[in-house]
């Protein structure tokens, strides 16, 4: 009996703790996937112009030169959201291509956006 009460007390306190390194956790995976966004878009040779805050909650892939807009509060991937082992994938093809995220925008995970010309969102 005491060794139960003492494991509930222990689980007690650890929920708390628990909690808060999720939800940090997640914040570094946030913080990772929009820098490794970032290099992705260097390297492929194309323009990355962010607004606001980005909640990256699912990986993101960006191939081509084109330029791709994200607006204030969007949020890229949701953890309910089917598909989780495909990346949102983001393909601004040529030079003149631009991919525009606007403000308040939620994207599900496995959505891929090719642009020739123009898409705005």
């Amino acid at each position: 009996m005491i060794s139960r009460v003492i494991r509930w007390g222990v689980l007690h306190v650890l929920v708390p703790y628990l909690r808060s390194t999720a939800a940090s956790r997640q914040s570094l995976y946030s913080r990772w996937r929009g820098l490794r966004l970032e290099a992705e878009v260097r390297y492929a040779g194309g323009e990355l112009i962010r607004a606001g805050s980005i909640d990256f909650q699912h990986p993101v892939s960006f191939s081509g030169t084109g330029k791709l807009v994200l607006g204030r509060n969007v949020t890229l991937g949701y953890w309910q959201a089917g598909s989780r082992a495909n990346p949102i994938v983001l393909q601004p093809r040529q030079k003149a291509s631009q991919i525009i995220i606007g403000d308040g925008t939620y994207i599900v995970n496995g959505c891929e956006f090719f642009a020739m010309a123009s898409i705005s969102i």
